[in-house]
């Protein structure tokens, strides 16, 4: 079995995102993506090799939350790393991973 480690900066930016959601969307799309997290979450540690690599950092794998979110994590031993969270319509070379 797994353990998960979510870093600071990718808990922060979940964080972020569920509250930017909030203040301009509202509570229901802001709980869908807190669903859509846990369930992605559930799937990662029951399964971490489901997602596929990144092509750009092969240590990562991703995990698609929305069209829009993209969850980056790494396996070390019986560790699963949540690294980061981050907006794909951002240009990849500016992604702030490890």
């Amino acid at each position: 079995m797994f353990k998960l480690i979510v870093i600071d900066e990718a808990y922060q930016r979940i964080a972020e995102t569920a509250d930017y959601l909030f203040i301009h969307w509202n509570a229901i799309v802001q709980e869908k993506f807190i669903s859509q997290i846990d369930r992605c979450l559930r799937i990662i540690i029951n399964n971490p090799y489901s997602f596929c690599i990144d092509n750009s950092e092969p240590r990562l794998r991703k995990c698609v939350i929305t069209p829009l979110n993209i969850l980056y994590y790494t396996i070390a031993e019986k560790y699963i790393i949540i690294i980061s969270l981050e907006d794909a319509r951002r240009n990849p070379d500016n992604l702030r991973l490890i």
